[in-house]
C-alpha cells in the first residue's frame, strides 16, 4: 500500500512540475510569438512607446515644406541612427492646404505625433482643440531664443516652438552703401536722404515688386512704429481701430513719399524682375525680405547683403521697433499621440544646435535655436537682428483676407497717385462690410 501511495504522489508531483514549467520559462516564447505575429525576428512596429529593447516605435512628422523633404530625410536618418528603435515618417501637405487639413488629421492621433503649426489663427485653433502638448518647463524650450518663441505661447504656457525666423524688410547691397559712405538712418528724414543720395548717384533706390508681393511685405516695417499696438488689426473688427485713423493714413502718406524712389512701373514689376534689378546692381535695395537672399546670391555670389527697415519716426526717442520678424514653422507634439516619449525625443533632436544649423544652412532658413552659426552666405547679414527689438509681422494679425486685400489695395492706390485720405476711406469701407457680415 505504501508503494502504491508513493507512486501516486510521485506522479502528482511530476504533473505539478510540468504545469509550473508551462507557466514559467515557456510563457515568454509564447507571448513573444503572439506579439510579433509569428515572426522570429523579435522586432515589432507597434504603436507602443518602445520600452522593450527590440521594439520599434513609428512616429509621424507632419509639416508643409515639401521643398525640405530631402534635408529632413537626412536628419531623420541621423536621428534613427542614434535612436534605432524609433522610425520617423514625414507626412507632408502643401502649405496652401495645410490650414484646412492639419487639425482633422491630428484628431485621432495616428498622424502628426510631431507637427508644425502656423502662428496666429491656426495656432489659436489648435490650442482651442487641445491638440498641442504643454511644453512649459521642458529643457528643450531653453534651447530657443526666448523673445522669438512668444507666438507659440499662450497665457504663460509654451505649446509650440518656432523653427524658422524670417525678416520681412528690405535687403541692401552693402558695397554700394559703403562706396557712398551711407550710414544706417535713424529717422524718416534720414531714410529719405539715403534714398535721395542713391538716386542722385544713378541707382534705383528700391526695386519694388508691386505686381505680387511688395505691398504685403514692405507694409510691415512701414507700420511697425506707426502703431505699436500689436492688436491694431484685430481691433478693426471691434471698431476700436479704423483704417481712417491717423496711424494708417500717416503710413500711406509715407508710402507716397517712398514710391518716388521705386523703379518705373513698380506696380507692374514681379519679384523675379525686382531681384534682377538688385543683383545687376541697378538697384541698391530690394523691397522684400531675408527670404530672397539665397535667390539673390545664386545670381550674384559676390554681393554683401544686409537688411535696412524703414524707420518712419522723426525722433530717435520714438523708435520702439528696429525691424520686423516672422517666426513660423512652429514645432509641437500632438496631445492625441500614443507615442509622446518618442515624439519628444525627435523634438529634442531637432532643437540640437548641430541639427538646427544643418537644417538652416541647407534650406536657406534662419533659425530660432540659440547660438546658430551659419555657413551659408545667404544667412549671413552685417547686422545681427536677433540682438535688436524686432516686431512680429503685423500682416499676420490681419483678421480677414478681404481686409488684408483692402489694405494692400490702398497702398497700391497711393503709389498710383490717389490721396492717402481717400485710399484709407475706401479701405475702411471694406472693413465695415466685413463687420456687417
Amino acid at each position: 500500500m505504501f508503494n502504491t501511495r508513493g507512486k501516486t504522489m510521485m506522479l502528482l508531483l511530476l504533473a505539478f512540475a510540468l504545469v509550473l514549467s508551462a507557466c514559467g520559462g515557456g510563457s515568454k516564447s509564447s507571448q513573444h510569438s503572439s506579439n510579433s505575429g509569428g515572426s522570429s525576428s523579435g522586432q515589432t512596429s507597434s504603436g507602443g512607446e518602445g520600452g522593450g529593447s527590440n521594439e520599434t516605435v513609428e512616429i509621424s512628422f507632419m509639416h508643409w515644406r515639401t521643398e525640405d523633404k530631402e534635408v529632413f530625410d537626412q536628419l531623420i536618418a541621423d536621428f534613427e541612427a542614434k535612436n534605432p528603435n524609433i522610425k520617423v515618417t514625414q507626412t507632408i501637405f502643401p502649405s496652401s492646404d495645410y490650414t484646412s487639413i492639419a487639425q482633422q488629421r491630428l484628431l485621432d492621433g495616428s498622424t502628426g505625433d510631431v507637427f508644425t503649426v502656423f502662428p496666429g489663427s491656426q495656432f489659436e485653433a489648435m490650442l482651442r482643440a487641445g491638440l498641442m502638448e504643454d511644453l512649459t518647463g521642458k529643457p528643450v524650450v531653453d534651447r530657443f531664443v526666448p523673445n522669438l518663441i512668444t507666438k507659440g505661447a499662450k497665457d504663460g504656457r509654451q505649446y509650440a516652438l518656432p523653427y524658422h525666423l524670417v525678416y520681412n524688410m528690405p535687403l541692401i547691397n552693402v558695397d554700394i552703401f559703403e562706396k557712398l559712405n551711407l550710414q544706417r538712418p535713424r529717422t524718416w528724414s534720414q531714410y529719405l536722404d539715403v534714398l535721395e543720395t542713391l538716386k542722385q548717384n544713378g541707382y534705383i533706390p528700391i526695386a519694388f515688386p508691386g505686381a505680387d508681393i511688395g505691398q504685403g511685405q514692405l507694409m510691415n516695417p512701414m507700420l511697425m512704429n506707426e502703431n505699436t499696438d500689436e492688436e491694431m488689426f484685430p481691433k478693426l473688427l471691434t471698431g476700436e481701430t479704423k483704417l481712417t485713423d491717423e496711424w494708417f493714413v500717416n503710413s500711406l502718406r509715407k508710402w507716397q513719399q517712398l514710391s518716388q524712389y521705386f523703379q518705373p512701373n513698380s506696380l507692374g514689376t514681379g519679384y523675379e524682375a525686382a531681384v534682377t534689378l538688385f543683383v545687376t546692381e541697378q538697384a541698391a535695395m530690394l523691397g522684400t525680405g531675408s527670404f530672397h537672399a539665397a535667390l539673390a546670391l545664386s545670381q550674384n555670389p559676390d554681393m554683401r547683403l544686409d537688411l535696412l527697415p524703414p524707420i518712419t519716426v522723426e525722433d530717435e526717442s520714438q523708435i520702439v521697433y528696429e525691424g520686423v520678424h516672422n517666426t513660423t514653422f512652429m514645432l509641437a507634439i500632438n496631445t492625441k499621440s500614443k507615442k509622446k516619449e518618442a515624439a519628444e525625443k525627435f523634438l529634442e533632436f531637432l532643437a540640437e544646435k548641430e541639427t538646427a544649423e544643418y537644417y538652416a544652412n541647407n534650406t536657406g532658413q534662419l533659425g530660432v535655436v540659440q547660438g546658430l552659426e551659419y555657413s551659408s552666405k545667404s544667412l549671413q547679414f552685417e547686422t545681427d537682428f536677433t540682438q535688436l527689438n524686432t516686431r512680429f509681422l503685423p500682416r499676420s494679425t490681419i483678421p480677414d483676407k478681404q481686409i488684408e486685400d483692402a489694405i494692400t489695395n490702398a497702398i497700391s492706390a497711393v503709389i498710383s497717385g490717389m490721396a492717402p485720405e481717400d485710399a484709407a476711406a475706401e479701405a475702411q469701407q471694406v472693413v465695415e462690410q466685413v463687420r456687417r457680415q
